[in-house]
């Protein structure tokens, strides 16, 4: 009991050294001074508890006054906050509206969440698919290889453009994107998009597996797949199944 409590009073300690404390008064200076920058660093200390007391309202209140200042990344952590409720109510047309003042500015992860919303429905617009699009290209084209992903995943599901679909896929994998990487090694297994090569193929597929928190759906497993990996059911989700 002693030892976790020592262990405790060193972490607070760690978190409270006269260097931390100074930065966080400096930048509570900065920041009721109206710099964005220091605005945005205040709530992020608030919230990890680095030389000030934790307080969530607080960091909220610093994070808002960044992002109204058009601070991208506090415009787009401020729509995650309203899209998963933290420290606000849930709310989709403020995370919405956040997300999009932030991906219009350039922000790649907001272009990448105004996407996912385009594309779950959560946005009433009847173009929701062609601006979910819009807005994966946007972040793709930034070099972002979940966004790479997602585009690759459009052009090869709904688009039916196999060699763009490849030419993404690859983009990402090249990245170390575990899924990209698993949809390359399918493509060059079937000859989707590029001329059939396996062995390409499994040093694609072994990428991909090569990344320990990679789970499989047994679902989205070709028939040829479950002949080549069936035998490792613990990469294996079943249906309703999470590992």
């Amino acid at each position: 009991m002693c030892n976790a409590e020592e262990k405790t009073n060193r972490e607070v300690a760690l978190k409270f050294t006269p260097e931390k404390v100074k930065h966080a008064v400096n930048l509570r200076a900065r920041a009721e001074c109206g710099d964005a920058d220091a605005q945005y660093s205040l709530s992020q200390i608030y919230l990890s508890g680095e030389g000030v007391k934790r307080d969530k309202q607080e960091s909220l209140i610093w994070l808002r006054k960044a992002a109204e200042q058009g601070h991208l990344r506090a415009q787009w952590l401020l729509g995650f906050s309203y899209e998963q409720g933290l420290g606000v109510g849930p709310d989709m047309s403020e995370a919405a509206r956040w997300f999009r003042l932030s991906a219009e500015g350039g922000d790649p992860e907001a272009q990448i969440a105004l996407a996912n919303l385009y594309e779950q429905g959560e946005i009433d617009d009847a173009q929701n698919f062609l601006m979910a699009t819009y807005w994966f290209q946007k972040a793709a084209e930034q070099g972002h290889p979940d966004a790479q992903c997602n585009l690759a995943r459009i052009y090869e599901k709904r688009q039916r453009d196999l060699v763009k679909a490849f030419e993404w896929y690859r983009k990402a994998a090249e990245q170390g994107n575990s899924a990209a990487a698993w949809r390359l090694g399918r493509a060059y297994y079937e000859g989707d998009g590029v001329t059939c090569n396996k062995e390409e193929a499994l040093r694609w597929y072994s990428q991909a597996l090569a990344k320990k928190n990679f789970v499989l759906r047994r679902t989205d497993l070709t028939d040829a797949e479950l002949k080549l990996f069936g035998h490792l059911s613990d990469r294996i989700a079943e249906p309703g199944q999470f590992i």
